[in-house]
C-alpha cells in the first residue's frame, strides 16, 4: 500500500460523489447513459459496488433494455448481486442523488481524471518492479516508455464505428477536397505529380522507396523531408540516417534549398553569390522543425520509444528512415540468410504498426537485390524487394527511384550508347503499390550538381503552393 511520508497509508484518487453522479444520471437519462457507457468502462469506477452497478448498466445498454431504478435492481437481484452493492436502500440513494442529468459531462471527466491518476500509480509500481528485477536497461526504459504513451493515447481507442457515422466522415473528406482543389489528405511531399497520386503521404501508412545503390534515394528521401516541413504548416519531421552523419544531410538539405553545387558545400570553396544562396538557404531551412537522429545501431525498438518521445514533446507528422536493411529488430546481430529475411519481416510489422499508433506516415528507404542488373528492362518490380517478401505485404505504398541514363544502364550490351535512352537528367518514380490510389511512373528531374531530386518545370504550371 502506499503511504505518505510520515508512514500512513495513502488512498488512490477517486471521487465518491463524482461515481454516484454519473450513475444517477445514467438511470434519469438515456442520453447520458450513452454518454457514459461511450467513455467509461468498468474499472474507471473505483468502489467495487460502483463497478458492478455500472457493469449492469451497460448490459442493459447493450441490449437496448432502458437504464433506471427498476431495471438495474431487477439485473442485480438476478445475479445475486443486490446484496453486494449495499441492497435496494444504497441503490435508491444513488438514483435520488442528483436533480438532473444535465452536468452528466463533468461528472465522467472527474470519474475519468481519477481512474487515470490511478493507472498512472500502477504503471509507475510496474516500472519500480522492472527497476528492481533483472531486466537490461533497454527493455525497462522500453517498457516504461510503452505504458506511459500508452496512457497518453488512452482515449484515442477506437471501438466499432456505424456506418452512418463512417459516411458522414467520408463525405466531409469530400467536400472539403471539393471546395479547396489543394487541399492534401497527407503531408506533401513536394512533388506535384506524386502527390496527385498519393494526396500526399497520409497518417498511419507504411511508405516504401527502394532503388539500387547511388541511384538518389536518400537524396529524394531528403527532398521530401525539406520539402514536407516548409509546405506544411508546423509539421515536425524525424530522419532516422543510420549511414550518414547529421552534418551531411544538413549540407544536401542546403544545397537542394539554396540550388547549391554540394561539392563546393563540402569543401568550403564557395563563390560570393554561393554565400549569399547559403545564407538565404540557411534562413528558410534553420526554422523548420526537423529533427535528425544519426545513430548507426538504432534497432528498431529504440526508434519507436524515440519517436514516441519526439511526439509528445515537439509533435510529429512524417517519420524518414534510410534505411531498412541497417536497422536490427532487437539490437543483436544475425548470421543466416533465412534470420535475417525473418528478421525483416519483424522490422517492417513492427514499422507498420508504429506508424498506426503514432498516427503518422513512416517513409523508409530500402536497397533492392541486383536482378533489375539482368533484365534487358532495368526498371525495379516488387519481387527486387531485398531480404523479405513481408515488405510489399506491410508496405501501403512501394516507389522505386530509376534513373535510365544512370551507370551501366545508360549502355547497351556491347558498351554503345543506348539510342533511346532517357533525358540524362530525367528520373521516374515508379509507383507499383498504392493501396489507396493508383500505380504507374511520376517522372521527375536529377540536378546532379546539388545532388538533389526536382519537378519537371512542366509540373509547376498552376501549382503555386509548390513554386519557390
Amino acid at each position: 500500500m502506499s503511504q505518505t511520508a510520515g508512514g500512513s497509508p495513502r488512498v488512490a484518487p477517486h471521487n465518491l460523489n463524482a461515481e454516484k453522479s454519473v450513475l444517477c444520471a445514467m438511470m434519469l437519462s438515456q442520453e447520458a447513459a450513452s454518454e457514459a457507457y461511450h467513455i467509461l468502462k468498468t474499472d474507471d469506477f473505483y468502489f467495487e459496488a460502483h463497478r458492478m452497478i455500472f457493469s449492469a448498466m451497460s448490459r442493459l445498454q447493450e441490449n437496448s433494455q432502458p437504464v433506471d431504478f427498476i431495471t438495474v435492481s431487477e439485473i442485480l437481484d438476478r445475479e445475486n448481486r443486490i446484496g453486494a452493492v449495499g441492497g435496494y436502500d444504497y441503490l435508491s440513494e444513488i438514483n435520488s442523488f442528483l436533480p438532473s442529468a444535465a452536468h452528466v459531462a463533468d461528472y465522467i471527466e472527474i470519474v475519468y481524471q481519477r481512474s487515470m491518476l490511478r493507472r498512472l500509480i500502477a504503471a509507475a509500481n510496474g516500472i519500480l518492479e522492472d527497476c528492481y528485477g533483472d531486466r537490461p536497461v533497454s527493455e525497462v526504459m522500453e517498457r516504461a516508455e510503452k505504458a506511459i504513451f500508452a496512457l497518453s493515447q488512452a482515449r484515442q481507442s477506437k471501438n466499432f464505428v456505424k456506418i452512418r457515422e463512417a459516411i458522414d466522415k467520408a463525405l466531409e473528406r469530400v467536400e472539403m477536397l471539393s471546395e479547396d482543389p489543394n487541399a492534401m489528405l497527407g503531408i506533401r511531399t513536394g512533388f506535384v505529380k506524386l502527390d496527385e497520386w498519393l494526396s500526399g503521404l497520409k497518417p498511419s501508412e507504411l511508405v516504401l522507396l527502394a532503388a539500387r545503390p547511388s541511384m538518389g534515394k536518400t537524396a529524394f528521401a531528403l527532398n521530401i523531408a525539406q520539402q514536407a516541413a516548409r509546405m506544411n504548416a508546423d509539421a515536425t519531421i524525424a530522419i532516422f540516417s543510420l549511414e550518414m552523419p547529421y552534418e551531411d544531410i544538413a549540407a544536401r538539405m542546403l544545397a537542394n534549398v539554396g540550388n547549391l553545387p554540394l561539392q563546393n558545400l563540402r569543401t568550403g570553396r564557395l563563390a560570393g553569390s554561393e554565400w549569399n544562396k547559403l545564407t538565404n538557404a540557411t534562413g528558410i531551412l534553420g526554422p523548420c522543425s526537423i529533427f535528425i537522429d544519426d545513430s548507426s545501431d538504432v534497432n528498431v525498438v529504440e526508434l519507436r520509444s524515440k519517436c514516441r518521445r519526439l511526439q509528445m514533446e515537439h509533435g510529429l507528422n512524417l517519420i524518414i528512415i534510410d534505411y531498412l536493411q541497417l536497422l536490427s529488430g532487437t539490437g543483436n546481430s544475425t548470421r543466416s540468410e533465412e534470420s535475417r529475411q525473418q528478421e525483416i519481416s519483424a522490422i517492417t510489422r513492427m514499422l507498420k504498426v508504429t506508424a498506426r499508433e503514432l498516427n503518422v506516415p513512416i517513409l523508409v528507404l530500402s536497397q533492392l537485390s541486383r536482378a533489375p542488373e539482368r533484365r534487358a528492362d532495368h526498371r525495379p518490380q516488387l519481387s527486387d524487394l531485398r531480404d523479405s517478401g513481408a515488405i510489399e505485404q506491410d508496405a501501403d505504398v512501394v516507389m522505386f527511384l530509376y534513373r535510365d541514363s544512370y551507370g551501366n544502364y545508360a549502355a547497351g550490351e556491347n558498351g554503345e550508347a543506348r539510342v533511346n535512352a532517357l533525358n540524362p537528367n530525367e528520373a521516374e518514380v515508379l509507383v507499383a503499390k498504392n493501396r489507396n490510389g493508383p500505380t504507374g511512373t511520376v517522372k521527375v528531374i536529377w540536378d546532379a550538381e546539388s545532388a538533389s531530386y526536382v519537378n519537371p518545370p512542366e509540373d509547376l504550371r498552376g501549382f503555386g503552393n509548390y513554386e519557390e
